[in-house]
C-alpha cells in the first residue's frame, strides 16, 4: 500500500473515530440538559473529543505530506477539491455585521428572565382569581 493510500485510510479511520466522539458528546450533554451536570462524565468525554479531534488534523497533515492532495481527496473530505475543479462561489459575499454577531449572555439574564416570568404568572393568577 502506498504511503498516499495508507494515509487516506488513517484519515479516514480518525474522522470515524471523531465522529463516535461527537456522538457520545453530545449524548453526555443531553443528559446533563436532562438530569444535570455531571463532571466526572463530561469531563473525559470532551477529553476523548479534543483527542479524536487533534487525531483528525494530524492525519490530513500526514495526508497532504504523502501527496494526498493532489490526486483525490480521502473519504470524507468533501472540501478537498479534484485536479481541475474550481471553489464554489460562496452564497454570502461579506461576512455579518457586527450588530448581527450573537452578543454574550449577561450572567444575569436567566436570573432576569425567572423573576419576569414569576411576575406575569402571579399577575395572571390574580386576575384570574
Amino acid at each position: 500500500m502506498s504511503g498516499a493510500a495508507e494515509a487516506e485510510r488513517r484519515v479516514a479511520d480518525a474522522e470515524a473515530n471523531l465522529g463516535l466522539a461527537l456522538r457520545r458528546l453530545r449524548a453526555v450533554r443531553r443528559d446533563a440538559l436532562r438530569r444535570g451536570f455531571d463532571a466526572e462524565k463530561h469531563n473525559p468525554v470532551i477529553a476523548a473529543y479534543r483527542q479524536a479531534a487533534s487525531k483528525v488534523l494530524a492525519a490530513r497533515l500526514a495526508w497532504a505530506s504523502a501527496g494526498g492532495g493532489s490526486e483525490t481527496a480521502p473519504a470524507g473530505r468533501p472540501d478537498a477539491l479534484p485536479p481541475g475543479a474550481t471553489a464554489p462561489i460562496p452564497l454570502r459575499a461579506s461576512p455579518r455585521p457586527a450588530a448581527w454577531q450573537a452578543a454574550p449572555l449577561h450572567p444575569a439574564s436567566p436570573v432576569r428572565i425567572v423573576r419576569w416570568l414569576r411576575g406575569a404568572v402571579r399577575l395572571l393568577q390574580s386576575t384570574r382569581a
